[in-house]
């Protein structure tokens, strides 16, 4: 069964230096962080409109390796926001293959030049269940 694609109606963030591209994706991160008094989160229909808190997405970011891959996922940001934000097509989940306690989804999407992406959002195994935007990156095919 293919996967549900979501179409974006934004494209990838402009600019190519690394510093460009955080400065666009946290001008976007704080006007969400305006809107919450503590964790920036944001509701999704992908969830029956539970939060998805964005916080981990930063200290992933951080943990990777080489601008280039950096780079690479922040182009994505205002998309995935996007996805998150307005699609509400369901997927299943996977363990975490780094902690099986912990559920993974992965929904794909389409940005407005249709080039595919994909998102990732992680379930935590503590008591709260708590959701966290893990990482947006490029998708080869889909």
């Amino acid at each position: 069964m293919p996967k549900q694609v979501f179409k974006s109606k934004y494209g990838l963030l402009p600019g190519s230096s690394y510093d460009e591209l955080i400065h666009d994706a946290r001008i976007i991160y704080r006007e969400i962080a305006k809107k919450s008094k503590r964790t920036p989160y944001i509701k999704s229909p992908l969830f029956d409109k539970e939060k998805i808190f964005l916080d981990l997405f930063w200290t992933r970011l951080n943990t990777i390796r080489g601008r280039k891959r950096r780079v690479e996922r922040l182009k994505y940001y205002k998309c995935a926001i996007d996805l998150l934000s307005h699609s509400s097509y369901k997927i299943e989940s996977k363990k975490n293959r780094d902690n099986p306690k912990e559920l993974v989804w992965e929904f794909i999407g389409v940005t407005k030049n249709g080039e595919p992406f994909a998102v990732h959002i992680k379930q935590g195994a503590d008591k709260k269940k708590m959701k966290h935007l893990m990482s947006c990156f490029p998708k080869k095919s889909l």
